[in-house]
């Protein structure tokens, strides 16, 4: 791996961690630790997704059997499975070590790409989109409403109540370090998306299009604001994670793949009485 990949890397690294942080500390009723080799977050709900009952390995010295162990004991305590992060890059250990303990792969093999983008976009073709920044509660529940719906119509599903318990309360959006949009069409709002930055790395998700207006260019509108914006922000450099249906729009739109993601379902907790309050 070159000095350049190495610092993409830790680019994508620092991308990931700081947007767990962020729903850790904003959203309601979530449990989270972190040491100097790991990040746990256990969530309101018991769905296993990129952000929700997730355990991060920080530190690519720390051991992949101390981290597993800290992961089972913490998520033991609310008797919930969780999902283990593992990146190409530095994690082969702990991907190794998670097969062991009789961990599966989440999704697919592949995992998730993690993509950066070194430079503003251009503006994107004018198809009737507005967008409309998101600043008071009334546009939290918009946004709300079209990325549950837009998630929930995906090929691996999340069910809608699992993305809405994540935008609990408003002060996950109306955030200092968050640039939101809404896609409004003929006056209905159809997609949204958002950044969250942190120093000069800023981090792209939630990019949701209303089912019935997907394939009119709403998501690459949504992206170019959420870039555009974040740059003019004094980001140096736009980081994500793609699902694969989506990983040809953001290479298209200039997007490159640094690493990928794989995720790691752990088995059932070994302590069936742990407590689920």
């Amino acid at each position: 791996m070159t000095s350049g990949d190495d610092e993409a890397s830790t680019a994508m690294d620092h991308s990931v961690r700081s947007l767990l942080r962020h729903f850790a500390t904003t959203t309601a009723g979530v449990r989270f630790t972190e040491s100097p080799g790991h990040l746990f977050l256990a969530t309101a709900t018991d769905h296993l997704g990129p952000m929700h009952n997730s355990a991060l390995r920080t530190d690519p010295t720390a051991g992949p059997e101390a981290v597993i162990g800290a992961a089972e004991e913490f998520f033991g305590r609310w008797n919930r499975r969780f999902v283990l992060w593992a990146g190409a890059h530095h994690d082969g250990d702990l991907a190794e070590a998670a097969a062991r303990h009789g961990f599966a792969l989440r999704d697919n093999s592949r995992g998730s790409a993690g993509m950066i983008l070194r430079t503003p976009l251009r503006t994107a073709p004018d198809n009737g989109t507005a967008l409309i920044p998101v600043r008071f509660r009334s546009q939290v529940e918009t946004f709300t409403d079209i990325v549950a719906d837009a998630f929930a119509a995906r090929d691996h599903p999340q069910p809608a109540g699992a993305t809405r318990s994540l935008f609990t309360p408003a002060r996950t959006l109306l955030h200092p370090r968050v640039i939101a949009y809404l896609a409004v069409i003929d006056g209905v709002p159809c997609g949204a998306a958002m950044t969250h930055l942190n120093g000069p790395v800023a981090t792209l998700a939630w990019i949701g299009t209303r089912p019935a207006y997907r394939h009119r260019g709403v998501a690459s509108r949504l992206v170019t604001a959420c870039v555009g914006e974040s740059f003019r922000r004094g980001a140096q450099l736009v980081a994500l994670q793609s699902s694969a249906e989506a990983e040809a729009l953001y290479s298209r739109l200039g997007f490159q793949e640094i690493t990928r993601y794989a995720r790691w379902l752990s088995p059932a907790p070994a302590n069936p009485h742990g407590s689920t309050d």
